[in-house]
């Protein structure tokens, strides 16, 4: 959309034309889009009893730091299926509800594919499974240190970062650890059968709509038919020509009311007698004739 202005001179140098375009810029609108996790477990070793075994979510998932002689640790593993997401991605948010108060915990990416039979040692337990440094800190708060649904909070962790390489297929997508501290203090989070299942709050770009498309333009009209060219009239020597654009009988009308106008002249010896003194003289001819429309009629003598 635009117009043309028109700068018309008043000096020597040329008119100007300017273009002006007109750019309607329409925002593009964001879509959240929420994924529930596709697989989840928990792990716990090193005891042997425990280091092989694996634990599904019945009701919640927990992590614990070293706990007792053997100083059993438990983690947390979920992974969000992201293979559908196609716009780009403005932030994701991982969210997950607490109910049992204990100790906070960081969030890893894990760097080795699992599945919900995974164990303590078959994942394996190792730096080399999730890395060192950590995606997000998770909180273990809660409003009690039991398992009350009615004093838990949720909390939120930035994971923009891990969900676009993922999407951008920079690293392979194994989905996340909760890994905890040193302390002992176990925290719960409930889990995807519950009633608050952990989720992960994707906000994606939606580019604009496109815009309708024009009309189809009216046909071109036809060009106008040719002008027929004019023959100048003819000039004759010491005659006045009348060309009148009409039937012939009217130019025969027109002669004989000139024929008595002049007719009605008063007489005398010049040749321009009777007539007003501006008339041309080169118009009448020494014997006064007067020729009309080419046709020949002739007014003699008055």
């Amino acid at each position: 959309m635009g117009l043309i202005l028109h700068h018309r001179s008043t000096g020597r140098t040329a008119d100007r034309f300017y273009v002006v375009l007109f750019v309607m810029v329409v925002p593009p609108s964001t879509a959240p889009l929420t994924l529930f996790a596709n697989q989840e477990a928990m792990v716990r070793g090193p005891d042997s009893y425990l280091a092989d075994r694996s634990f599904e979510c019945d009701l919640g998932l927990w992590w614990s730091g070293p706990v007792g002689p053997t100083h059993t640790v438990t983690a947390a593993l979920l992974q969000f299926d992201v293979s559908g997401v196609n716009e780009p991605l403005l932030n994701a948010t991982f969210h997950h509800f607490v109910y049992n108060h204990g100790d906070d915990a960081t969030l890893h990416e894990l760097l080795v594919p699992w599945n919900s039979s995974v164990t303590y040692n078959s994942l394996p337990w190792s730096n080399s499974s999730w890395g060192t440094a950590p995606v997000a800190a998770i909180s273990g708060h809660a409003q009690s240190e039991w398992s009350d649904l009615d004093s838990g909070v949720w909390h939120t962790a930035d994971v923009t970062s891990s969900v676009s390489a993922w999407l951008a297929g920079a690293r392979a997508n194994h989905g996340f650890i909760v890994l905890p501290g040193d302390g002992a203090d176990s925290a719960h989070m409930q889990c995807t059968r519950s009633a608050r299942p952990p989720r992960l709050e994707l906000n994606l770009l939606v580019p604009p709509a496109a815009p309708p498309s024009l009309p189809p333009p009216p046909p071109s009209m036809p060009p106008p038919p040719p002008v027929p060219p004019v023959s100048p009239p003819t000039e004759e020597d010491d005659t006045l020509t009348i060309v009148v654009g009409f039937s012939a009988a009217a130019i025969l009308l027109s002669a004989q009311v000139l024929v008595m106008w002049l007719n009605s002249l008063p007489g005398g010896g010049d040749p321009k007698r009777g007539l007003p003194a501006e008339f041309p003289s080169e118009l009448i001819s020494p014997d006064r004739q007067v020729v009309i429309a080419n046709h020949q009629l002739m007014a003699t003598q008055l």
